[in-house]
Parts: C-alpha cells; sequence; structure tokens
C-alpha cells in the first residue's frame, strides 16, 4: 500500500528580486509589494482598496513615481479607474500603447489630474515586460500593476487628507517639510542627513545619485555598531575582522563558486552565528525557511488572493526602499547636510564606461557570464500553469522560477484604451492556494547587508513572495538581529550576524536542528549584468548604471548570484567524516560528496533496541521519475526488494513497498504485506526526500533480510535516474532511464549503540562483566 505524503514542489532556479515596480508617489496601497502581476494577482490592482489615500485638486500636475528594481524591456501606462471598480476613467499616459519602451528605467512620468473629475478613484500604473509572453491569447501583455487610492477635490493644498504626508506644515499652500522628508508633499524621507542622525557611530552614506530614489542617503554603522541609525552595539565578543585560524571553529559550505557560508550554534546564549562571504562588493543576502511550509504562510501579513483586509498598517515611514522626487525648497534643517558618498563602482571609477553595446548586435554586454545553455538545473519544475516564455528573439530556455508562471484561466490584462479586466475569464483567484507550490523566496527570513570598507549596513528582512525583501518593520516586526558587521577586504566581502535560534515574530524564523530551506543572494557588479532573457540593460534601453552598488535590486540569473540550498542543517558540519561501522553508514553518488553537489545520498542507522533500521535517502529526481532503494543478495534486480517514491499528479509522493519478481513491468509487484513504518516524504526544487523505518528481518517472503550470517549483508541497488511511471491500481513503473548501481555489500548488524543503547543497560552490563567478575575471582582463588 503506497504512503502518500504531500508535496511541495519548488522551482530550483530562484530569484531574489525579479521585475519589480511599486509606485512611491502617490503611496501605493498597503502592503505595497512589488510583485503584483497580471497572472498570479486579480487585475487592474492585485490588492484590494486599503491604506493612505492622497488628495489632489482638479488639474493639479503631478510627478507619479514609482521603486523598478528590475529594468524589464517594454513600456508603462498610469491611468485612473474607479475607486473599486476597473473601468478606465481617465489615460493619464497615451490611450494608444506603452510610453517609454527606450527609457525601461524611467521613475516619474509627469501628468496632470483632469479638471472635470472629483470624487475617489485609483491611480494605477501597468508596467510591461516585453521579454517574457503568457502563451494565452486573452493576455497579450505580461504585467506588473501598481494601484494608489486618491481623491481629487477641489481646491485641495499640501495633500489635505494627510497634511504634508504628516512631515511637515502646510504655509501659504506649499508644505515646509521636517528633517530628512522632501518633495513637493514631503512625501520622501532619507535615513539620515549627517553623523548625528546615525547615533554618531556611523556615517551617513549616499547610495544613489539618481533622482526620484529614495531613501538617498542612509547609516553606514562603524565596526562595533549595528541597527538602521547605528543605535545598536555589538557584544564585546562578536568580532568580525578575524584570521583564518579563528574560523577554524564555523562550520564551512561553499554556496557558490562566489559566495560560501561560515556558520556555528551559541548554545550558551541560544543563537546562531553566521558569516557570509562574498567576491562582490554589492549587497549580500541569507536567508531561510523551515521544510513543510505551504502555500498558507503568504496569508502574512494579508491574504491578498481572498480579498481579506490588511491585518493592520505597515510602519508609518518608508524604511530602506527607493523611490521619489527632489528635496523641496522649503525644507526646514535642524543641522548641516553632511553626506558621504561611496565608491560607485566595484573597483576604480576610471574602468566606468556607460557606453553599451545592443544585445544581438556584435557582442554580449561587458563582462556579462551567460548561463551555459540558459537551462534550469536537473529536476527544475515550473509551477502549475503555462508558464510565461520568453518572446521570440530572446535567449533560449529563459529562467524558469524567476519569472511567473500562469495560473489556469487567469483574467487578461489591461488592453490600450480598453477597461481592465473586461475580457471574458474566470478570475485567476489571485495568488495560488495553500496546496500550490512555494517559490524558493516565498515566507523567507532573510538578512541583508552591505559592506563600503569597514563601514557596514546589516538588517533584518522578510519576503512575503517573490517581491523585493523588506526589513522586518514593514511587516509590524522589529530587527531582531543581536548582533551585526561587516568589512570589506580586497578581493572579497563579508557580512557576519547573530540571531536568536528561537523565532517571537511571524516576519522571522526559529532555526530548527534539521533540514532546512536556505536562499542566497548577491548584488550584481557592474559591467557583469546577466539577465536571461536579456533585458532594456542589455538593449541599451536604460542607463548601464542602473544597478547601483548599495541599492537592493534584481540580482541577475547567473547561478553565481542566486540559489537555493534545500537541505541545510545548521547544526549539522557538512565536511564531517560520514559515520560508518554496523550500526549506521553512508552511500553518496559522487563519493564522498556534500550537500547539492551530490546526485544521490542514502544514510542509515541502526537500532538493536528494537532491532530496526532507519533508512534517509535524499536524491535529485524529476517530477516525471521514480528513486528509491533496492535491497539484493546478488546485486542483479531480480528476487531483490524495493521501496520506490515518486511524485503523483495530484500533489501527493507515493512511497511503495516492492519486490522485484523480474525485469518485466508486471513482475515488478507491489507488496501483498507493507514493512514500511514512519515513512514521510517530499519533493522540493527537484530533490526526492525520504525517510523510512523497516526491521532487519521482516519475515516477510517479499522482503530481503539483513541478517548477522556472513550472508546477510546485502548490495545496495542506487537508481541515479528512475524510469517514468503510469498512475493506476496498481501503478505501472517504467524501466529505469539509468541502470542503477550496485554497491559493494553492506553489513548491518547487532552492535553497540552508544551510551544509553541496550548494551549499556544495566542487565547487559552485568551479562558482559560477569565472566570477568568469574574469571578473576577464580584467579584469586588459585593464588591462594
Amino acid at each position: 500500500m503506497a504512503q502518500l505524503m504531500s508535496v511541495a514542489v519548488l522551482t530550483l532556479l530562484m530569484g531574489l528580486s525579479a521585475a519589480h515596480v511599486r509606485l512611491t508617489w502617490p503611496p501605493a496601497r498597503t502592503y505595497d509589494f512589488d510583485f503584483l502581476d497580471n497572472i498570479r494577482t486579480q487585475v487592474p490592482c492585485g490588492v484590494p482598496s486599503g491604506g493612505l489615500v492622497t488628495t489632489f485638486a482638479p488639474g493639479q500636475k503631478v510627478n507619479v513615481t514609482w521603486h523598478l528594481a528590475y529594468s524589464h524591456r517594454g513600456g508603462y501606462k498610469l491611468f485612473i479607474i474607479s475607486r473599486n471598480g476597473s473601468e478606465i476613467m481617465a489615460n493619464l499616459t497615451s490611450p494608444d500603447g506603452w510610453i517609454g519602451i527606450n527609457e525601461t528605467g524611467a521613475i516619474m512620468h509627469e501628468v496632470e489630474i483632469p479638471s472635470n473629475m472629483e470624487g475617489d478613484y485609483t491611480l494605477v500604473l501597468n508596467r510591461n515586460a516585453a521579454e517574457w509572453v503568457t502563451g494565452n491569447p486573452n493576455l497579450p501583455f505580461y504585467t506588473f500593476h501598481s494601484c494608489a487610492d486618491i481623491t481629487i477635490k477641489a481646491g485641495a493644498v499640501c495633500n489635505t487628507n494627510m497634511e504634508c504626508s504628516g512631515r511637515g506644515q502646510c504655509t501659504n499652500n506649499k508644505c515646509v517639510c521636517n528633517d530628512l522628508a522632501s518633495g513637493n508633499f514631503c512625501q520622501y524621507v532619507d535615513d539620515c542627513m549627517n553623523a548625528e542622525d546615525c547615533s554618531n557611530h556611523g556615517e551617513c552614506t549616499e547610495i544613489s545619485d539618481v533622482t526620484y530614489t529614495f531613501p538617498r542617503s542612509v547609516c553606514f554603522c562603524r565596526d562595533g555598531y549595528f541597527g538602521n541609525q547605528c543605535e545598536k552595539e555589538n557584544p564585546s565578543n562578536f568580532k568580525v575582522d578575524m584570521m583564518m585560524e579563528e574560523m577554524s571553529s564555523y562550520f564551512h559550505r561553499d554556496l557558490s563558486d562566489s559566495m560560501s557560508v561560515y556558520y556555528k550554534i551559541l548554545t550558551a546564549s541560544n543563537e546562531v552565528e553566521v558569516v557570509v562571504k562574498s567576491t562582490g562588493k554589492s549587497w549580500i543576502g541569507f536567508g531561510w525557511r523551515p521544510r513543510g511550509m505551504n502555500g498558507t504562510c503568504r496569508n502574512f501579513p494579508v491574504a491578498y488572493r481572498s480579498g481579506a483586509v490588511p491585518e493592520g498598517e505597515p510602519e508609518g515611514e518608508p524604511v530602506g526602499e527607493p523611490g521619489a522626487e527632489p528635496p523641496s525648497t522649503g525644507r526646514r534643517r535642524r543641522a548641516v547636510r553632511s553626506v558621504r558618498i561611496p565608491r560607485h563602482s566595484h573597483g576604480d571609477d576610471m574602468d566606468m564606461s556607460d557606453e553599451c553595446v545592443p544585445w544581438g548586435s556584435g557582442g554580449a554586454e561587458p563582462g556579462a557570464e551567460p548561463e551555459p545553455g540558459a537551462e534550469p538545473e536537473p529536476g527544475a519544475e515550473p509551477e502549475p500553469g503555462a508558464e510565461p516564455s520568453a518572446e521570440p528573439g530572446a535567449e533560449p530556455s529563459a529562467e524558469p522560477g524567476a519569472e511567473p508562471s500562469a495560473e489556469p484561466g487567469a483574467e487578461p490584462g489591461a488592453e490600450p484604451g480598453a477597461e481592465p479586466g473586461a475580457e471574458p475569464g474566470a478570475e485567476p483567484g489571485a495568488e495560488p492556494g495553500a496546496e500550490a507550490s512555494l517559490h524558493p523566496m516565498d515566507c523567507v527570513d532573510i538578512v541583508i547587508g552591505m559592506v563600503d570598507g569597514t563601514l557596514s549596513r546589516v538588517g533584518d528582512y522578510y519576503t512575503r513572495d517573490r517581491s523585493t525583501p523588506r526589513p522586518d518593520n514593514f511587516y509590524g516586526g522589529t530587527d531582531s538581529l543581536t548582533a551585526a558587521g561587516g568589512k570589506e577586504y580586497s578581493d572579497h566581502t563579508i557580512i557576519k550576524f547573530r540571531k536568536k535560534l528561537m523565532s517571537t515574530e511571524r516576519s522571522d524564523h526559529s532555526i530548527v536542528n534539521g533540514p532546512m530551506n536556505v536562499i542566497f543572494a548577491r548584488g550584481q557588479d557592474y559591467g557583469k549584468y546577466v539577465h536571461n532573457p536579456p533585458s532594456g540593460v542589455e538593449f541599451c534601453t536604460t542607463n548601464q548604471r542602473f544597478y547601483k552598488r548599495f541599492e537592493l535590486k534584481y540580482h541577475g540569473t547567473h547561478p553565481n548570484q542566486r540559489r537555493q540550498v534545500p537541505n541545510f542543517n545548521f547544526y549539522e558540519d557538512p565536511n564531517a567524516v560520514p559515520p560508518s561501522g554496523p550500526c549506521v553508514g553512508m552511500f553518496s553518488n559522487p563519493v564522498n560528496c556534500q550537500g547539492d553537489a551530490c546526485n544521490y545520498r542514502i544514510t542509515w542507522t541502526y537500532r538493536e533496541a528494537d532491532d530496526k533500521i532507519q533508512f534517509t535517502i535524499v536524491a535529485k529526481t524529476e517530477s516525471n521519475r521514480w528513486t528509491g532503494v533496492g535491497f539484493s543478495r546478488q546485486g542483479a534486480m531480480i528476487d531483490s526488494d524495493a521501496v520506490i517514491a515518486f511524485r503523483r499528479a495530484d500533489g501527493m509522493v507515493a512511497v511503495e513497498d516492492r519486490f522485484l519478481m523480474g525485469k518485466s513491468q508486471d513482475r515488478v509487484v507491489v507488496d501483498k504485506t507493507n514493512n514500511l513504518e514512519e515513512v514521510s516524504a517530499s519533493h522540493n526544487n527537484g530533490v526526492m526526500t525520504l525517510s523510512f523505518r523497516r526491521l532487519r528481518n521482516t519475515g516477510d517472503n517479499q522482503d530481503v533480510a539483513f541478517t548477522d550470517d556472513p550472508d546477510g549483508c546485502l548490495h545496495f541497488l542506487i537508481p541515479l535516474r528512475g524510469g517514468t511511471f503510469t498512475e493506476g491500481t496498481p501503478n505501472v513503473l517504467s524501466i529505469h532511464a539509468e541502470t542503477p548501481i550496485a554497491s559493494q555489500k553492506f553489513c548491518i548488524k547487532a552492535c553497540d549503540e552508544g551510551p544509553g543503547g541496550p548494551r549499556d543497560s544495566g542487565a547487559n552490563l552485568s551479562a558482559r562483566l560477569s565472566p570477568v567478575i568469574i574469571f578473576m575471582i577464580l584467579t584469586f582463588i588459585l593464588k591462594m
């Protein structure tokens, strides 16, 4: 009988922040995530009405601004709809199509509020991602949307709904802004204007010279301090600049050719300490979430797919996010502005050039390293439904996972000049439900750091979905790092942090003793941008400095830049010598591989107390193929025992106890008696993880027994690439795609389990010592 387990299929290639657009003025609806597309979310807005409402006067000219983390090919549109409807009431840009196609890095457009309108409305920004097509004839464009609720009221000045955005005073019908605020409505906020705003423990640093990008100035902390305003002091035993011998106390794992991580558990303080190393000079991200989560985690902080009302408001002032307007001349200042400007490049500024050679006209972008074949890694799975594909002429096989996949029956997006959502077709029900697969970025607790010399900015972030990660206070939480810092070296950069093992907020995840899903990423280096398919950067339709060194934007598609590690245990040394002996053992392919380098790995532990063996298998497995293990006396298929696992079409993993009577399909039979116990299985990110327990000798003639006899040692049959399968009663397995490996014989025999095992019990200890004691007594008597 098959054991059925729920499965969460993840795409293997992931995007830390891909696409992404959200209005910054007027402010977008709460919560203003920037990955709201016309496939996963309901057009025209993707989110219900809620949050701040901005007041404008009829005929007023407004600079509409937005945050952009990815310079997609294609243009944008701005229009006004009724507050809770989809009918276009006024086009603010051309009604004939997309604008800005030749300036794909645009983040501002001046509009004029219609002079004949008053009342409650919604301003909509549509951003086309032209390098992607949906494959759905009812969806001619793949787009992202962001909506801001507005009120048009005659005589409105200074945004009367919230005077000067709550950050200034309206004087003579103009806003005079408080410190750190700027813009005609005091709508934009910097984190600092001098070192005093950084608690005098850091430097106020300009991270962007681009107009309409805010905050432009943030705090970078000196060694020994951390926090958004460098207000927290590191413990005295927290050292950032360490020698290699000091790193020997950490577990170590290479994440990619350009990133590695060192980590250890601090049992005395119940903390984890992590050092992330990158060969780049831009931002560094390292995040995690527990195994076994499903789509319900995306209901925090709000279940947009059900149209629920947000559970509270984010912090009043935006933190660490771009999008803005030049400072207002009426700004009031308490002190002289003193801002440090860091190096813009990852080397000498003289090496930087804004010259661009369009992709396909004589070469790839400078320094770009295209992904080999631009193909998914083994086991990569699309999300259910029709995956958007690259536009003809783009590189083949665009990155799965970093861009969206279509939901069946998704509603079409807004046509030029048409009413958004007016096309026929069922609503997609917004985001996928609880049963849907999680993307590697979904529901991740993540730490992001930036380093300039000995100054650092390291923070606690969370990401609900593929949107750009936001600081925890955006979700109503707090920065729960207990120590943080970083340092830049000549050939690499490190960030280091501590965090409590147990989380107390929903925007954090506990560090558990077991496999966790880990993601990592780093910012793109200047002149080495990699987008697959090519973006506006490669097509020279945006500034070649679109990616600033310390702006949190898209990481690119090269595997060195980002990836997921699906079975990461913070408590285990991945480089430890594998256990061996009659009680425990391991077999892997390749030999002695670790983590993601393994195609297949099986471990086992024998417990003499109940004469049972615990097996765990981790194998790279395509979704349409089976995997497992066989036990054989001769190392051949016939008369062998087997445990087979595969992912069913209904989203379950089937685990079957089988007997191999012969080599034909009808001779590979399901056992009449299932002797597998405590079975668990999952298929995550193209990796099958399977655990089960069985007796050494089940007494079943359809099982092969391990015994203490010389012939009780068995070969393991290892299917590196199993065959396909056909579901039914029974399920039918096709022949393996590659001949399984027949391992050497393994002997799983009665053995000592160590302290606490049955042979260390009082009775067993006495039984083993009795002959010794008797011998000593007899020897003593004979000598008398």
